[in-house]
C-alpha cells in the first residue's frame, strides 16, 4: 500500500515547478540577452578566424624567405672527395623577388626579377673561352645561361629549353647566347664536370660535351665518373688531350671563375638561371621558363 505522504510530496514538487501566477515574460530583457549571446560567439569566431590567418601567412612568409637554389633530386649532396679542391667560396648575395607568372593571358610575360639597373653589359669572354658564346656578335638581345651540371633542372632546361631556343633565335641572328658555369658548392662534382666540358671547348667539341653531361646527369653524378660518359662522344684521340687538359692544366678553371664573378655582379641566388640584354637593360629570369613561356618574352621583346 502506498503511503500517502508520498503523493503529498509529489503534489508539492510539481505545484513548485510551476511558474508564479505574479511572472510575466520581459521580451526586451530577452531580446537583449540573446543579443549579447550572439555578439560573444561572434566576437570568438573571429578571434579564431584571424589566429588561422596569422598562421598561415606567418607560414607563407617563412617559405618565401628561403629561396631555391637548385631544383629536384640531388640538389643537397655535401662537398666532399677529389672534387672539394676546386671549389670557389660561395657567393652570399641578398636574395632577389621571383615573380610568378599569371597563365591568363595568351602571351603572357616570364617570371622575370629585374636585375640591377641600369645593367652592366655582358662581360667579354676571354679569346681562348669564346666556345661558351654562339649567335651573331650583332644581335640585338644577349641571352646568358647559368647553370651547374649537377642540377637537374638545368639539365631539363637545357635538354628540353635550349634545343628550340638556339633553333629559332640564335641560329637566325636574333640573339646572341652565351652558356656560363655558376657550380654550387652543395653539388660535389659539378666542378669537375665543367672542367671535362671547358677541356672539350678549347678543342672544338663544347657543344657535344654539355649535351653528354647534362644528359647522362643521373650517372655521372652519384660515382664522380665523368670521363667514362664523355668518352662517349669524343674520339680516342681527342678524350686523350682532354683527360690531360682536366688533370693539368692550371687555367682551365679561369672561364668558371670569370663566370662566377658575373654571377655574383648580377646578385644571382639560384641555377638556371637566365639574363636577358636588350638596349643596355636586363632581365633576370629565374628559374628558366618552359619555351613557350620563354618564346613569347622574346618575341615581345623583339618587337619593340
Amino acid at each position: 500500500m502506498q503511503d500517502p505522504r508520498t503523493g503529498e510530496w509529489v503534489e508539492e514538487r510539481m505545484a513548485s515547478l510551476e511558474p508564479s501566477k505574479t511572472w510575466k515574460p520581459d521580451p526586451a530583457q530577452g531580446l537583449d540577452r540573446f543579443h549579447r549571446m550572439k555578439k560573444a560567439q561572434h566576437r570568438r569566431w573571429l578571434g579564431v578566424t584571424w589566429a588561422a590567418v596569422a598562421a598561415s601567412v606567418a607560414g607563407v612568409a617563412m617559405f618565401l624567405a628561403a629561396p631555391a637554389t637548385c631544383a629536384g633530386a640531388g640538389c643537397a649532396k655535401p662537398v666532399t672527395g677529389p672534387a672539394a679542391a676546386l671549389e670557389q667560396p660561395a657567393p652570399s648575395p641578398a636574395p632577389l623577388p621571383v615573380a610568378t607568372p599569371a597563365p591568363a593571358e595568351p602571351a603572357p610575360a616570364p617570371p622575370v626579377a629585374a636585375a640591377p639597373a641600369p645593367a652592366p653589359a655582358p662581360a667579354p669572354i676571354p679569346s681562348p673561352f669564346n666556345y661558351k658564346a654562339s649567335g651573331s656578335e650583332m644581335a640585338p638581345v644577349t641571352a646568358e645561361l647559368y647553370t651547374d651540371y649537377e642540377c637537374p633542372h638545368c639539365a631539363t632546361v637545357f635538354m628540353g629549353v635550349v634545343p628550340e631556343f638556339v633553333r629559332d633565335y640564335v641560329k637566325t641572328g636574333k640573339v646572341r647566347f652565351i652558356h656560363r658555369d655558376f657550380p654550387l658548392n652543395m653539388h660535389q662534382y659539378s666542378k669537375l664536370a665543367a672542367r671535362y666540358a671547358n677541356a672539350a671547348g678549347t678543342l672544338g667539341h663544347y657543344d657535344a660535351v654539355v649535351h653528354q653531361l647534362f644528359r647522362t646527369q643521373n650517372s655521372w653524378a652519384l660515382t664522380g665518373d665523368i670521363g667514362t660518359q664523355v668518352a662517349q662522344v669524343l674520339p680516342p684521340d681527342v678524350m686523350d688531350k682532354v683527360r690531360n687538359l682536366v688533370a693539368n692544366d692550371p687555367h682551365l678553371d679561369d672561364t668558371v671563375s670569370a663566370d662566377v664573378a658575373a654571377g655574383q655582379q648580377v646578385r644571382l641566388t639560384m641555377t638556371p638561371t637566365m639574363i636577358v640584354t636588350y638596349k643596355g637593360k636586363s632581365q633576370m629570369l629565374a628559374p628558366v621558363p618552359q619555351y613557350e613561356l620563354l618564346k613569347s618574352y622574346l618575341d615581345e621583346l623583339l618587337a619593340r
